[in-house]
């Protein structure tokens, strides 16, 4: 749904939809941003089917979800340092904290 176009005499409705609208839609996107900070095959096209990308969604959504919880700091943006001065392309701490965890992400059929 599109927000209302405002004319000069807008109903108070339709200017509380608009607020309602503008601020969901900022939540949406942090999310979406933060799922693509974390897990980088979300930041272009994903060639797998539509059912298949749906999981992987569901499956990113999840394990962002336990990352938060166990508090497992998101991927530094390119260019940014962590505190030990370097910078790795992987996602450095959230790899290998994943990875010690026990929690990888291989269904069959996925694309290497």
């Amino acid at each position: 749904m599109a927000p209302y176009t405002l004319p000069p005499a807008t109903p108070r409705a339709q200017l509380n939809y608009n607020r309602a609208h503008k601020t969901t839609r900022a939540v949406v996107e942090r999310g979406i941003g933060q799922l693509k900070r974390r897990f980088h095959v979300l930041h272009g096209e994903v060639r797998l089917r539509p059912e298949k990308v749906s999981k992987l969604i569901i499956a990113c959504a999840i394990l962002h979800n336990i990352c938060k919880v166990r508090q497992i700091a998101e991927p530094l943006e390119d260019g940014d340092e962590d505190e030990d001065g370097d910078n790795d392309e992987d996602g450095g701490m959230l790899t290998e904290q994943v990875l010690r965890m026990g929690m990888v992400f291989d269904p069959p059929g996925y694309p290497e």
